[in-house]
């Protein structure tokens, strides 16, 4: 009788773990219902934008498009080129964008002959991915997105050449962009304006980072994809596409650490320069389109007086290695970017040892059963209990059966 009412416990139990864990996820952590935030970006009729967990263009409309217009962006002329080991690419002269950016040590996808990553492409593809920094203001003629920059014949940005970017208004105030990249994925962008002219000017320096949520990877509840950031030392995952589509502007609160746009496999954010104030917000500007904003406070230049300002730009993939390197050097939780979730302390050791194996073998299949035997070794003494404890039981049955 004991054992039948154990039995039917167990089976009871076992049911509410399989169904109200799932239940209970489902409503502490419901899933983003992103076709609809799709919907109400496209005009009626259109169908929904679908989403996968590696992210990209999804409707053969706009993957012929993005080709066709990607072409035709990039051989208009006007761009310095960009040759790192992490990076490649180009930046454009008008505007001083950093609008065309490939990932060279991760593939488009799994295919043979598969090219690079791309990560940003420029305003107006269907891709459209891309950031700017620059001044805002009322008392200068500062530069815009349709100022064109000048730059040394033959400027190649590389991890040994950084590229300097200069514009003159007709008042006299000089404005310098100068942008640096490292091995991986970070630019260093340092703004510099001089006032040359005879009457003070307030400028405010700002960093954008602008994209469509067309190629956005899938958001679930267990893997953010969106807005993201770290204020005040903790890591934000959010908000959501759409709960910035329906504020139209959400404003963030604390001092901003980083923040940008956040894919399942990619990430591009702004690190602020520190000790500065900063603020930030996310916006919806329509047709798909999102925005990531940084500001500095304004500053009033007296003439010959300058302002300097340095931001960095990280656009590349989401290596845990790579990011925990940047946080040591100083970006505050940068690591964290990915949502290890609440077992962190447990994942992370994993991780490093299944990478580690992975060098040591040079196949991840090779290296999840590496694993695996590891895992059971260092289980082995419990189990081995456990068969002990079950022998035993077995050697007594048939003394327990003829007392019953």
């Amino acid at each position: 009788m004991d054992n039948q009412r154990n039995l039917i416990l167990a089976v009871v139990m076992t049911g509410l773990m399989l169904f109200g864990w799932d239940a209970a996820m489902r409503h502490y952590y419901p899933a983003k219902d992103k076709p609809v935030v799709a919907a109400a970006n496209t005009a009626p009729g259109t169908p929904p934008a679908k989403h996968t967990r590696e992210g990209g263009l999804t409707s053969a409309e706009d993957i012929a498009a993005e080709v066709r217009d990607l072409k035709t962006a990039l051989a208009s002329g006007g761009r310095i080129p960009i040759a790192a080991p992490g990076l490649s690419g180009s930046i454009n002269l008008n505007g001083a964008l950093l609008d065309d950016l490939t990932i060279t040590r991760h593939t488009e996808s799994s295919k043979k002959n598969s090219g690079p990553a791309r990560l940003f492409s420029p305003a107006g593809t269907p891709a459209q991915h891309y950031a700017q920094l620059g001044w805002a203001g009322d008392s200068a003629a500062q530069p815009s997105a349709a100022t064109v920059w000048s730059a040394a014949a033959g400027a190649k940005l590389t991890p040994t050449t950084p590229v300097t970017l200069n514009w003159t208004n007709p008042a006299g105030q000089a404005f310098a962009i100068t942008y640096a990249i490292d091995q991986d994925y970070m630019i260093t962008v340092t703004q510099k304006v001089t006032n040359s002219g005879t009457a003070p000017v307030t400028l405010r320096p700002f960093g954008l980072i602008s994209r469509t949520d067309k190629t956005a990877s899938l958001d679930s509840y267990n893997v953010h994809s969106g807005p993201i950031g770290a204020f005040d030392g903790t890591v934000q995952f959010g908000p959501d596409y759409s709960d910035v589509l329906e504020g139209g502007l959400v404003s963030n609160e604390g001092k901003a650490d980083w923040i940008g746009f956040t894919d399942v496999y990619w990430m591009s954010t702004l690190i602020p320069e520190k000790a500065v104030s900063t603020t930030t917000d996310f916006r919806s500007l329509g047709n798909s389109a999102y925005r990531a904003d940084l500001l500095y406070n304004s500053t009033t230049l007296a003439p010959s007086q300058s302002l300097t300002r340095t931001t960095r730009l990280f656009a590349g993939a989401k290596e845990s290695a790579v990011l925990d390197r940047y946080e040591a050097s100083g970006i505050a939780n940068f690591g964290l970017s990915i949502d290890w979730g609440w077992f962190r302390w447990f994942e992370k050791p994993i991780f490093w040892l299944l990478n580690k194996l992975f060098e040591l073998a040079g196949n991840f299949g090779v290296a999840i059963i590496l694993l695996t035997v590891i895992v059971r070794g260092i289980m082995f003494p419990i189990a081995q209990r456990q068969f002990a404890s079950m022998a035993a039981m077995k050697a007594i049955q048939p003394k327990m059966k003829v007392l019953q």
